[in-house]
């Protein structure tokens, strides 16, 4: 049997095939973990992947850069923090920068009175300490502004000032400074929980029987006695308030600013009351020479003035006599009443300089008459009438 060329290709080629598997499966059969790349993803896709990645590699840098110039900055920030292992440690630190700044500025600062540990934001701690010390107003602003020098984290929280009352004008200070600390020196607060209320069993309900429904049926709604008029008793209205006594009337006057009238309550003594002003329950609304207004509960009262003059009160009368032990003699009848002024027909009286003449009391000629080359001349004033006699001539 002759073997063609041809055919010997062939079997050289199926031969070489059967070897080539046999290496693979020998060398690569413990390799199951080899990544298979999906015959979707093109040369394109794989390029553009390569160049995202190059992108974000060459960002790598610029961001390395920005977070040490933010760790540089945050330890420079964090330098002013106090370093101390307890917030005791923390705050002996802070009264020792207060005094060592007091001191600089001829200051005796040697009172706390305030040590307070509380937490700053979510990552720091707070200390606060309170000091208390006299001293001039320069001193202070020089104190202040050494404490703003430090280079600790320090706040002033408050300062009280108050007078010294001494005769170089110093003020008393009470100074409240506080620093930043690690918030591992704040204490944590641990709550206790409150303890539950004590449990009481609630009443067991009555057990339901006939005779409790005895009033529903005695007193049915649908009853033709009820109806929807319900009776009220209103309480009776008040009585009407009684007004009280009027003002007693003395005497009305005006200086320029409007009448003013004398009024006065019962037995008192008067009082000049304006238009608008009130005297007692009542207020005045109007005067004049012959009646006067009132106001009183909303009402308007007129009365004229001889009605208020007579309505002042008379004098108390005498108690009636009553049998004592030794008799009181009888008072003495009252003086009787002086006879009124006779009108006298003068003429001017004593000369008062500058062709003036006074008038005589009760002299009765008429305003605007002549004798003896003077005429006599009334004004009516706020206290009265005036009488002059002018010369005519």
């Amino acid at each position: 049997m002759s073997v063609s060329a041809k055919d010997r290709r062939n079997l050289s080629i199926v031969a070489l095939g059967a070897i080539l598997i046999f290496l693979r499966l020998e060398f690569y059969k413990g390799d199951s973990s080899a990544s298979v790349v999906s015959s979707s993803d093109s040369i394109p896709v794989a390029e553009r992947r390569l160049a995202r990645v190059r992108q974000l590699a060459a960002t790598v840098p610029g961001k390395e850069a920005v977070l040490k110039q933010a760790e540089t900055e945050l330890q420079a920030r964090e330098a002013g923090i106090l370093k101390a292992d307890t917030a005791a440690q923390a705050q002996a630190q802070i009264l020792d920068t207060i005094r060592q700044a007091a001191t600089a500025n001829g200051i005796d600062a040697r009172g706390a009175d305030e040590l307070q540990v509380r937490p700053l934001a979510n990552d720091y701690g707070e200390v606060v300490v309170g000091e208390n010390f006299t001293c001039g107003i320069e001193q202070l602003v020089n104190l202040l502004a050494d404490l703003a020098n430090r280079p600790q984290i320090l706040a002033t929280q408050d300062v009280n000032i108050s007078n010294a009352n001494d005769k170089e004008k110093h003020v008393h200070v009470r100074l409240s400074l506080s620093g930043v600390v690690a918030r591992k020196l704040v204490p944590e607060k641990k709550g206790v929980a409150a303890p539950p209320p004590p449990f009481t069993a609630l009443q067991a309900a009555p057990a339901v029987v006939p005779s409790g429904y005895a009033e529903i049926a005695q007193k049915t709604l649908f009853d033709k006695s009820r109806n929807p008029t319900v009776p009220v008793d209103l309480p009776p209205p008040a009585p009407p308030p009684t007004m009280p006594p009027l003002p007693a009337f003395s005497g009305i006057m005006n200086i320029g600013d409007g009448p003013i009238a004398i009024l006065s309550e019962g037995s008192g003594d008067g009082h000049a009351v304006h238009i608008g002003e009130s005297i007692g329950q009542f207020k005045l609304v109007g005067v004049n020479t012959e009646e006067i207004v009132l106001e009183w509960d909303g009402q308007t009262i007129r009365k004229r003035l001889t009605e208020l003059a007579a309505a002042q009160p008379a004098p108390v009368a005498a108690r009636a006599a009553t049998p004592t032990r030794t008799d009181v003699p009888a008072a003495a009848p009252p003086p009787p009443p002086a006879a009124p002024p006779t009108p006298v027909r003068a003429g001017p009286g004593q000369d008062v300089g500058g062709g003036y003449r006074a008038c005589v009391p009760n002299d009765s000629t008429p305003a605007g008459a002549v004798v003896d080359g003077y005429r006599k001349m009334v004004a009516n004033t706020p206290f009265g009438e005036s009488c002059t006699w002018v010369s005519a001539r």
